[in-house]
Parts: C-alpha cells; sequence; structure tokens
C-alpha cells in the first residue's frame, strides 16, 4: 500500500467513526420511522466514496443488490 493509500483509509476510517457516532445520536433523539429509511443512503453513499476515492466500480451484481436492499427498506417504511 502507498502512502497516499494508508491516509485515505485512515481518513475514511474517521469520517465513519464520525458518521455512526452522528446515526447513533439521531437513533437516540429523534423519531425511528423518520430516521430507518435514511439508513439506506449509507449504501449509496459507499458506493459513491469508492468511486471518487479509490476508483471502484461497481459492477451490475453490486447496483442490482443495492436496489433490491433499498427498495425494500422504502416500501417497509411506507407500510
Amino acid at each position: 500500500m502507498t502512502v497516499g493509500s494508508v491516509g485515505s483509509l485512515a481518513v475514511a476510517a474517521v469520517l465513519l467513526v464520525f458518521a455512526y457516532h452522528c446515526i447513533i445520536d439521531a437513533f437516540r433523539y429523534g423519531d425511528i420511522s423518520f430516521i430507518a429509511p435514511f439508513r439506506y443512503t449509507a449504501m449509496l453513499w459507499a458506493i459513491a466514496l469508492g468511486y471518487l476515492l479509490f476508483g471502484d466500480t461497481p459492477d451490475l451484481g453490486t447496483l442490482f443488490g443495492t436496489g433490491i436492499v433499498i427498495a425494500t427498506g422504502a416500501v417497509y417504511a411506507s407500510s
């Protein structure tokens, strides 16, 4: 691994810890029925940041699986 890769990984780890702390606080103080659907955006962020930071292009299976999970979460949240 290059120094740049290790640096990017370290920054990603710090941001991930901060993001999870924010999610925990949101669930602690917010209404669960409002907050739960936003958890599915984590998959979209992971795909976008993987592409932008690491040049990782998601394959069709990844996109299809992500779509299924988000769609089922959206249907479940609306009922």
